[in-house]
Protein backbone atom coordinates (compact mmCIF):
# COMPACT_ATOMS: atom_id res chain seq x y z
CA UNK A 1 0.00 0.00 0.00
CA UNK A 2 1.50 3.31 -1.12
CA UNK A 3 0.30 5.15 1.97
CA UNK A 4 2.50 2.87 4.08
CA UNK A 5 5.73 3.92 2.32
CA UNK A 6 6.33 6.92 4.56
CA UNK A 7 5.88 4.72 7.65
CA UNK A 8 8.44 2.07 6.74
CA UNK A 9 11.35 3.69 8.54
CA UNK A 10 9.41 3.47 11.83
CA UNK A 11 9.52 -0.33 11.66
CA UNK A 12 10.51 -1.83 15.00
CA UNK A 13 10.04 1.46 16.85
CA UNK A 14 7.81 1.69 19.92
CA UNK A 15 4.86 4.01 19.29
CA UNK A 16 2.22 5.25 21.72
CA UNK A 17 -1.02 5.99 19.87
CA UNK A 18 -3.72 8.26 21.23
CA UNK A 19 -6.84 6.20 20.52
CA UNK A 20 -9.99 8.32 20.76
CA UNK A 21 -12.61 5.79 19.72
CA UNK A 22 -13.04 7.33 16.27
CA UNK A 23 -12.14 6.12 12.80
CA UNK A 24 -9.10 8.39 12.33
CA UNK A 25 -7.15 7.19 15.36
CA UNK A 26 -8.24 3.60 14.69
CA UNK A 27 -6.74 3.67 11.19
CA UNK A 28 -3.66 5.40 12.61
CA UNK A 29 -3.07 2.49 15.01
CA UNK A 30 -3.75 -0.09 12.27
CA UNK A 31 -1.32 1.50 9.80
CA UNK A 32 1.47 1.70 12.36
CA UNK A 33 0.99 -1.92 13.40
CA UNK A 34 1.00 -3.01 9.75
CA UNK A 35 4.21 -1.02 9.27
CA UNK A 36 5.90 -3.19 11.88
CA UNK A 37 5.82 -0.81 14.83
CA UNK A 38 5.47 -1.90 18.44
CA UNK A 39 2.15 -0.16 19.09
CA UNK A 40 0.29 0.48 22.31
CA UNK A 41 -3.01 2.38 22.45
CA UNK A 42 -3.84 4.98 25.10
CA UNK A 43 -7.26 6.47 25.73
CA UNK A 44 -7.10 9.93 27.32
CA UNK A 45 -9.86 10.50 29.82
CA UNK A 46 -10.03 14.26 30.05
CA UNK A 47 -13.55 15.08 31.20
CA UNK A 48 -15.79 13.93 34.04
CA UNK A 49 -19.40 14.50 33.05
CA UNK A 50 -22.14 13.90 35.62
CA UNK A 51 -24.73 15.14 33.14
CA UNK A 52 -23.49 12.77 30.39
CA UNK A 53 -23.23 15.65 27.90
CA UNK A 54 -20.42 14.18 25.85
CA UNK A 55 -19.94 10.72 24.36
CA UNK A 56 -16.78 9.96 26.31
CA UNK A 57 -18.14 6.75 27.88
CA UNK A 58 -19.07 5.44 24.41
CA UNK A 59 -15.75 6.55 22.92
CA UNK A 60 -13.77 4.84 25.68
CA UNK A 61 -15.62 1.59 25.07
CA UNK A 62 -15.08 1.88 21.30
CA UNK A 63 -11.37 2.59 21.81
CA UNK A 64 -10.91 -0.56 23.87
CA UNK A 65 -12.83 -2.64 21.34
CA UNK A 66 -10.69 -1.25 18.50
CA UNK A 67 -7.46 -2.05 20.36
CA UNK A 68 -8.66 -5.62 20.91
CA UNK A 69 -9.70 -5.94 17.26
CA UNK A 70 -6.33 -4.69 15.99
CA UNK A 71 -4.47 -6.75 18.56
CA UNK A 72 -2.59 -4.10 20.54
CA UNK A 73 -2.33 -3.34 24.25
CA UNK A 74 -4.65 -0.71 25.69
CA UNK A 75 -4.39 1.67 28.62
CA UNK A 76 -6.60 4.45 30.02
CA UNK A 77 -4.82 7.58 31.23
CA UNK A 78 -6.63 10.21 33.28
CA UNK A 79 -5.91 13.90 32.75
CA UNK A 80 -9.20 15.27 34.11
CA UNK A 81 -7.65 17.63 36.66
CA UNK A 82 -5.14 19.07 34.22
CA UNK A 83 -7.84 19.49 31.57
CA UNK A 84 -10.19 21.29 33.94
CA UNK A 85 -7.47 23.71 35.04
CA UNK A 86 -5.51 24.31 31.85
CA UNK A 87 -8.26 24.05 29.22
CA UNK A 88 -11.76 24.36 30.67
CA UNK A 89 -11.14 27.01 33.35
CA UNK A 90 -8.95 29.06 31.04
CA UNK A 91 -11.75 28.98 28.48
CA UNK A 92 -14.31 30.24 31.03
CA UNK A 93 -11.95 32.97 32.26
CA UNK A 94 -11.45 34.30 28.74
CA UNK A 95 -15.13 34.15 27.82
CA UNK A 96 -15.86 36.16 30.98
CA UNK A 97 -13.53 38.85 29.62
CA UNK A 98 -15.43 38.96 26.32
CA UNK A 99 -12.84 36.96 24.41
CA UNK A 100 -13.45 34.05 22.03
CA UNK A 101 -10.96 31.32 23.02
CA UNK A 102 -10.21 28.04 21.26
CA UNK A 103 -10.06 25.14 23.77
CA UNK A 104 -9.01 22.66 21.06
CA UNK A 105 -5.68 24.47 20.68
CA UNK A 106 -5.09 24.34 24.43
CA UNK A 107 -6.08 20.67 24.58
CA UNK A 108 -3.37 19.85 22.06
CA UNK A 109 -0.83 22.11 23.72
CA UNK A 110 -1.33 21.09 27.35
CA UNK A 111 -2.98 17.66 27.35
CA UNK A 112 -2.16 15.59 24.26
CA UNK A 113 1.29 16.96 23.55
CA UNK A 114 2.46 17.79 27.06
CA UNK A 115 0.87 15.65 29.79
CA UNK A 116 0.31 12.64 27.54
CA UNK A 117 3.75 13.00 25.98
CA UNK A 118 5.37 13.18 29.43
CA UNK A 119 3.41 10.08 30.46
CA UNK A 120 4.61 7.95 27.57
CA UNK A 121 8.21 9.19 27.79
CA UNK A 122 8.47 7.64 31.27
CA UNK A 123 8.12 4.29 29.47
CA UNK A 124 10.68 5.35 26.84
CA UNK A 125 8.42 5.18 23.79
CA UNK A 126 10.22 6.27 20.63
CA UNK A 127 7.27 8.15 19.14
CA UNK A 128 3.80 9.52 19.88
CA UNK A 129 1.16 9.20 17.14
CA UNK A 130 -2.34 10.62 16.76
CA UNK A 131 -5.01 10.68 14.07
CA UNK A 132 -4.58 14.37 13.26
CA UNK A 133 -4.65 15.42 9.63
CA UNK A 134 -1.20 17.02 9.47
CA UNK A 135 2.25 15.96 8.34
CA UNK A 136 5.81 16.10 9.58
CA UNK A 137 8.57 16.93 7.12
CA UNK A 138 12.32 17.35 7.67
CA UNK A 139 14.11 20.38 6.21
CA UNK A 140 17.66 20.66 4.86
CA UNK A 141 19.00 21.19 8.39
CA UNK A 142 17.31 17.98 9.55
CA UNK A 143 14.76 19.96 11.57
CA UNK A 144 11.21 18.61 11.78
CA UNK A 145 8.47 20.90 10.46
CA UNK A 146 4.68 20.83 10.82
CA UNK A 147 3.16 20.71 7.33
CA UNK A 148 -0.42 20.93 6.06
CA UNK A 149 -2.23 17.69 5.32
CA UNK A 150 -2.90 16.40 1.82
CA UNK A 151 -6.64 16.65 2.53
CA UNK A 152 -7.03 20.43 2.68
CA UNK A 153 -10.60 20.19 3.94
CA UNK A 154 -9.50 18.12 6.94
CA UNK A 155 -6.17 19.82 7.65
CA UNK A 156 -5.72 20.33 11.42
CA UNK A 157 -2.46 22.25 11.58
CA UNK A 158 -4.47 25.23 12.87
CA UNK A 159 -5.23 23.29 16.07
CA UNK A 160 -1.58 22.18 16.41
CA UNK A 161 0.03 25.60 16.17
CA UNK A 162 0.75 25.90 19.91
CA UNK A 163 2.55 22.61 20.58
CA UNK A 164 6.26 22.62 21.43
CA UNK A 165 8.51 22.66 18.37
CA UNK A 166 10.97 20.37 20.16
CA UNK A 167 8.37 17.57 20.05
CA UNK A 168 7.93 17.54 16.28
CA UNK A 169 10.70 15.05 15.56
CA UNK A 170 9.06 12.60 17.96
CA UNK A 171 5.56 12.77 16.50
CA UNK A 172 3.92 10.69 13.78
CA UNK A 173 0.79 11.77 11.90
CA UNK A 174 0.12 8.83 9.55
CA UNK A 175 -2.99 10.42 8.03
CA UNK A 176 -1.22 13.55 6.81
CA UNK A 177 -0.63 12.12 3.35
CA UNK A 178 -4.09 10.64 2.96
CA UNK A 179 -7.61 11.88 2.38
CA UNK A 180 -10.60 11.20 4.57
CA UNK A 181 -11.98 9.01 1.78
CA UNK A 182 -8.79 6.92 1.96
CA UNK A 183 -9.14 6.56 5.72
CA UNK A 184 -12.78 5.44 5.54
CA UNK A 185 -11.92 2.91 2.85
CA UNK A 186 -9.08 1.42 4.88
CA UNK A 187 -11.37 1.12 7.89
CA UNK A 188 -14.08 -0.55 5.81
CA UNK A 189 -11.66 -2.87 4.01
CA UNK A 190 -10.34 -4.03 7.39
CA UNK A 191 -13.81 -4.29 8.95
CA UNK A 192 -12.91 -1.93 11.78
CA UNK A 193 -15.79 -1.59 14.21
CA UNK A 194 -15.84 2.20 13.81
CA UNK A 195 -15.50 2.25 10.02
CA UNK A 196 -18.78 4.12 9.61
CA UNK A 197 -18.83 6.01 12.91
CA UNK A 198 -19.62 9.70 12.50
CA UNK A 199 -16.85 12.20 13.13
CA UNK A 200 -17.07 14.07 16.41
CA UNK A 201 -17.69 17.80 16.09
CA UNK A 202 -17.55 20.69 18.50
CA UNK A 203 -16.27 20.63 22.07
CA UNK A 204 -16.68 17.34 23.94
CA UNK A 205 -17.82 18.80 27.26
CA UNK A 206 -20.47 20.93 25.57
CA UNK A 207 -22.09 17.89 23.93
CA UNK A 208 -25.28 18.45 21.94
CA UNK A 209 -25.97 21.72 23.77
CA UNK A 210 -25.17 24.94 21.91
CA UNK A 211 -22.26 26.93 23.33
CA UNK A 212 -24.47 29.84 24.52
CA UNK A 213 -26.73 27.88 26.92
CA UNK A 214 -23.68 25.93 28.06
CA UNK A 215 -21.81 29.11 28.98
CA UNK A 216 -24.92 30.50 30.67
CA UNK A 217 -24.79 27.59 33.11
CA UNK A 218 -21.28 28.66 34.23
CA UNK A 219 -21.05 32.41 33.64
CA UNK A 220 -23.39 35.25 34.61
CA UNK A 221 -23.44 38.26 32.32
CA UNK A 222 -25.91 41.16 32.49
CA UNK A 223 -28.55 41.51 29.83
CA UNK A 224 -28.46 44.63 27.70
CA UNK A 225 -29.61 46.39 24.59
CA UNK A 226 -29.20 45.43 20.96
CA UNK A 227 -28.53 48.71 19.17
CA UNK A 228 -28.25 49.83 15.58
CA UNK A 229 -25.28 51.90 14.48
CA UNK A 230 -27.40 55.02 14.96
CA UNK A 231 -28.34 54.01 18.52
CA UNK A 232 -31.87 52.67 17.90
CA UNK A 233 -32.76 49.89 20.34
CA UNK A 234 -34.01 46.77 18.57
CA UNK A 235 -34.37 44.53 21.59
CA UNK A 236 -32.57 42.85 24.45
CA UNK A 237 -29.72 40.36 24.45
CA UNK A 238 -28.88 37.75 27.11
CA UNK A 239 -25.31 38.91 27.80
CA UNK A 240 -22.55 40.39 25.61
CA UNK A 241 -20.12 37.51 26.20
CA UNK A 242 -22.50 34.96 24.68
CA UNK A 243 -22.32 36.53 21.21
CA UNK A 244 -19.59 36.67 18.58
CA UNK A 245 -18.75 39.25 15.94
CA UNK A 246 -20.38 38.36 12.63
CA UNK A 247 -23.14 36.38 14.33
CA UNK A 248 -26.51 36.60 12.62
CA UNK A 249 -28.41 33.75 14.25
CA UNK A 250 -30.07 33.88 17.66
CA UNK A 251 -30.48 37.66 17.80
CA UNK A 252 -34.29 37.45 17.75
CA UNK A 253 -34.67 40.72 15.87
CA UNK A 254 -38.02 40.88 14.13
CA UNK A 255 -39.14 43.25 11.41
CA UNK A 256 -37.67 46.70 11.99
CA UNK A 257 -39.63 49.67 10.70
CA UNK A 258 -37.77 51.40 7.88
CA UNK A 259 -35.16 48.64 7.60
CA UNK A 260 -34.64 46.32 4.66
CA UNK A 261 -35.57 42.66 4.74
CA UNK A 262 -31.96 41.64 5.29
CA UNK A 263 -30.23 39.81 8.14
CA UNK A 264 -28.65 41.70 11.03
CA UNK A 265 -25.05 40.98 12.05
CA UNK A 266 -23.20 41.66 15.29
CA UNK A 267 -20.50 44.19 14.35
CA UNK A 268 -19.43 45.47 17.77
CA UNK A 269 -19.65 44.50 21.44
CA UNK A 270 -19.44 46.98 24.30
CA UNK A 271 -18.72 45.12 27.52
CA UNK A 272 -18.72 48.23 29.71
CA UNK A 273 -22.16 49.34 28.57
CA UNK A 274 -23.45 45.77 28.11
CA UNK A 275 -24.59 46.54 24.57
CA UNK A 276 -24.34 44.89 21.18
CA UNK A 277 -24.21 46.88 17.95
CA UNK A 278 -25.80 45.27 14.88
CA UNK A 279 -25.78 46.21 11.21
CA UNK A 280 -27.32 45.05 7.96
CA UNK A 281 -24.17 46.13 6.17
CA UNK A 282 -21.34 44.47 8.13
CA UNK A 283 -18.70 44.85 5.41
CA UNK A 284 -18.36 48.61 5.61
CA UNK A 285 -14.77 49.94 5.51
CA UNK A 286 -15.03 50.92 9.18
CA UNK A 287 -15.32 47.24 10.17
CA UNK A 288 -12.37 46.09 8.05
CA UNK A 289 -9.43 44.99 10.19
CA UNK A 290 -6.02 46.36 9.26
CA UNK A 291 -3.83 44.51 11.75
CA UNK A 292 -3.77 42.51 14.98
CA UNK A 293 -1.31 42.07 17.83
CA UNK A 294 -1.09 38.46 19.02
CA UNK A 295 0.17 37.26 22.39
CA UNK A 296 1.51 33.87 23.49
CA UNK A 297 3.18 33.45 20.12
CA UNK A 298 4.45 29.90 19.63
CA UNK A 299 7.09 29.59 16.91
CA UNK A 300 7.29 26.17 15.30
CA UNK A 301 9.76 27.13 12.57
CA UNK A 302 12.04 30.09 12.21
CA UNK A 303 11.24 32.29 9.22
CA UNK A 304 12.92 35.49 8.10
CA UNK A 305 10.12 36.19 5.64
CA UNK A 306 7.74 39.07 6.19
CA UNK A 307 5.28 37.95 3.52
CA UNK A 308 3.38 34.96 4.86
CA UNK A 309 -0.19 33.68 4.94
CA UNK A 310 -2.49 33.50 7.92
CA UNK A 311 -5.52 31.51 8.99
CA UNK A 312 -7.80 33.08 11.57
CA UNK A 313 -10.02 30.02 12.05
CA UNK A 314 -9.88 26.29 11.37
CA UNK A 315 -10.85 25.58 7.78
CA UNK A 316 -10.62 29.24 6.86
CA UNK A 317 -8.84 30.56 3.80
CA UNK A 318 -5.22 31.62 4.14
CA UNK A 319 -4.96 35.41 3.98
CA UNK A 320 -1.81 37.18 2.66
CA UNK A 321 -0.17 39.10 5.52
CA UNK A 322 2.95 40.96 6.58
CA UNK A 323 4.44 39.40 9.70
CA UNK A 324 6.52 41.20 12.30
CA UNK A 325 7.87 39.68 15.49
CA UNK A 326 7.71 42.28 18.27
CA UNK A 327 9.33 40.18 21.01
CA UNK A 328 9.41 36.56 22.18
CA UNK A 329 5.74 36.67 23.17
CA UNK A 330 4.07 39.11 20.76
CA UNK A 331 3.73 39.41 16.99
CA UNK A 332 2.05 41.90 14.67
CA UNK A 333 0.10 40.71 11.64
CA UNK A 334 -0.89 43.20 8.93
CA UNK A 335 -3.58 41.99 6.54
CA UNK A 336 -3.06 42.80 2.87
CA UNK A 337 -6.71 42.16 2.05
CA UNK A 338 -9.78 43.25 4.06
CA UNK A 339 -10.74 40.87 6.86
CA UNK A 340 -13.73 41.04 9.18
CA UNK A 341 -15.20 39.60 12.38
CA UNK A 342 -12.09 38.84 14.43
CA UNK A 343 -12.27 38.87 18.21
CA UNK A 344 -9.66 38.91 20.99
CA UNK A 345 -8.97 35.31 21.98
CA UNK A 346 -9.06 33.90 18.46
CA UNK A 347 -5.81 32.44 17.13
CA UNK A 348 -3.90 33.57 14.07
CA UNK A 349 -1.81 30.78 12.55
CA UNK A 350 0.98 31.62 10.10
CA UNK A 351 2.07 29.63 7.04
CA UNK A 352 4.94 29.74 4.58
CA UNK A 353 3.28 27.90 1.68
CA UNK A 354 2.23 24.64 3.39
CA UNK A 355 4.64 24.90 6.34
CA UNK A 356 3.09 26.00 9.65
CA UNK A 357 5.32 28.69 11.15
CA UNK A 358 3.37 28.98 14.42
CA UNK A 359 0.52 30.92 15.94
CA UNK A 360 -0.60 33.39 18.59
CA UNK A 361 -3.78 34.52 20.31
CA UNK A 362 -5.28 37.87 19.29
CA UNK A 363 -4.86 40.46 22.04
CA UNK A 364 -5.44 43.71 20.13
CA UNK A 365 -7.34 44.58 16.95
CA UNK A 366 -6.71 47.65 14.78
CA UNK A 367 -9.39 48.70 12.30
CA UNK A 368 -8.77 50.35 8.95
CA UNK A 369 -10.82 53.43 9.93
Amino acid sequence: MLYLNHLKHYKGKSVAVGLSGGVDSAVTALLLKNAGCQVKAFYMKNWHDDDVLCNQHFDQSDAELIANQIGIDFEIVNFEQAYKKEVFQQMLDQYALGMVPNPDIWCNRYIKFRHFYEHIKVSNYDFLATGHYADIRVDNDNQAMLVCAKDQHKDQTYFLCAIQSSLLNQLIFPLGRMTKVDVRKIAQDNDLLVANKKDSTGICFVGPTAIKPFLESYLVNPKGNILTESGQCLGQHDGVIYYTLGQRQGLNIGGVKGAQEKPWYVVKKNLNEHSIIVSQDPFKPQYAIRSVICQSFNQLKRSDKQNLHCRTRHGGNKQPVLFKKLNNEHIQINFLEPIYFLSPGQWCVLYDNDICIGGGQIAEINYAE
